[in-house]
């Protein structure tokens, strides 16, 4: 399933390089590692604290530029059964003044077992702020990551 990811090839999706595997002795533990693209200019949780620490708005073009890429990467994934899962505003980069990219398809895009979903839920209810509440009983669809682009729809515009 990871391998699907290296076959990701979209704008606005984050490229995947490489995938190893590696063994951790002191906690005797395997770790799936992923070597994704890098963006210099951060991610959109920081433009977002950026804009809010100086009380400036996100404009309306750069919002609807950003809904309208981060839709037709969520149609190509989706096309290609893959559902994101964790879409909040850290994992979107930012990669120009209105361009965006979606990435960190990772731990919860491969996830397969129900009870580490479960165990994961409750590490940290805050940081699961954007996901839909199907998700908590670890149901998921299009509609789920559509849900969260909505509550990162929504930050944005509450600067």
């Amino acid at each position: 399933q990871a391998k699907d990811l290296l076959k990701l090839h979209h704008s606005n999706i984050c490229s995947y390089k490489e995938l190893f595997v590696t063994w951790n002795n002191e906690v005797s533990s395997l770790f799936l590692c992923l070597v994704m693209q890098h963006s210099g200019q951060g991610d959109l949780s920081a433009l977002i604290k950026e804009k809010r620490q100086k009380s400036e708005k996100i404009t309306d073009r750069v919002v609807q530029r950003f809904l309208g890429q981060m839709v037709d990467a969520l149609f190509y994934i989706h096309k290609q059964n893959i559902w994101h899962r964790n879409l909040k505003p850290s994992n979107i980069l930012v990669t120009g003044e209105a361009s965006f990219m979606l990435s960190d398809f990772s731990t919860e895009t491969l996830m397969k077992d129900e009870l580490k979903w479960k165990i994961r839920v409750e590490e940290g209810r805050y940081f699961k702020s954007w996901m839909a509440p199907e998700t908590f009983g670890f149901s998921f669809s299009e509609k789920s990551d559509i849900w969260s682009l909505g509550c990162v729809l929504l930050d944005m515009m509450s600067c």
